[in-house]
């Protein structure tokens, strides 16, 4: 698999996904911050391909901002970096 097409494999998960897109400096509260945690939550668990930045990127939130959510879910953290090479 070539990085381009890794790419765009990455990207078709994250739409189907529906990640909402959140504008800068609005803060979320109530009802729609937990439909937003959810849907963070359940992306990051679901697919292994997709990291805290790629989330971050799609919601137009900063990766300390993803992590910190995850974190209040009680979701774990995955290793850093990818597949071993030989």
């Amino acid at each position: 698999m070539t990085a381009k097409s890794h790419t765009r494999q990455i990207e078709r998960h994250l739409m189907d996904l529906d990640l909402p897109r959140i504008p800068p400096r609005i803060h979320l509260t109530g009802e729609a911050l937990e439909q937003f945690e959810a849907k963070v939550c359940a992306a990051y668990q679901q697919n292994s391909k997709i990291s805290i930045r790629k989330i971050a990127d799609a919601t137009d939130r900063s990766y300390g901002a993803i992590h910190r959510l995850l974190k209040r879910c009680g979701i774990p953290m995955r290793a850093r970096g990818g597949a071993n090479r030989m």
